[in-house]
């Protein structure tokens, strides 16, 4: 019966072993932020983004991890600071990954982001000129990248 019992916990911490060794990077990683929503050069201080907005020195959003959140992973409209978008994972948020909207030509670089499973696209972009999108990373969207410039 002891025997029988110790082979049981045993068992029970080798699973248990197991398990966090498959379940705890994906917990790790699992989104801790909420969406991020800039709608004004003001809204930047809202968050603890490094840089301080100018052509030499761009606020950085990167590295963090953001999903199914009930709105866009990342949102900046109605600005003129210059922002660099990195290094992000962004997935099955309710709309785009990525949607600017409104931003001063030449201001905003997005690159070496994955974006998966968003309803509306990964990066939509309107009226925002000059936007450098490159070396992304797109899976299971329904569009991947719209232009709907006026």
């Amino acid at each position: 019966m002891r025997k029988r019992i110790n082979s049981l916990i045993g068992s029970t911490v080798f699973l248990l072993l197991i398990g966090l060794g498959v379940v705890l990077p994906l917990v790790l990683m699992r989104g801790d932020h909420n969406y991020i929503e800039i709608e004004s050069d003001k809204d930047f201080n809202n968050y603890k983004f490094k840089g301080t907005g100018s052509a030499e020195d761009p606020f950085v959003i990167e590295n963090l991890v953001i999903e199914n959140q009930v709105k866009r992973g990342i949102s900046i409209s109605n600005t003129k600071n210059y922002f660099v978008i990195r290094n992000n994972r962004l997935v099955e948020n309710l709309y785009n990954g990525i949607r600017l909207s409104n931003v001063e030509a030449g201001t905003g670089k997005i690159y070496n982001n994955t974006i998966i499973g968003h309803s509306t696209g990964g990066v939509y972009l309107t009226f925002s000129d000059d936007v450098e999108v490159y070396d992304n990373y797109f899976y299971n969207l329904a569009i991947q990248a719209l232009n709907e410039d006026n």
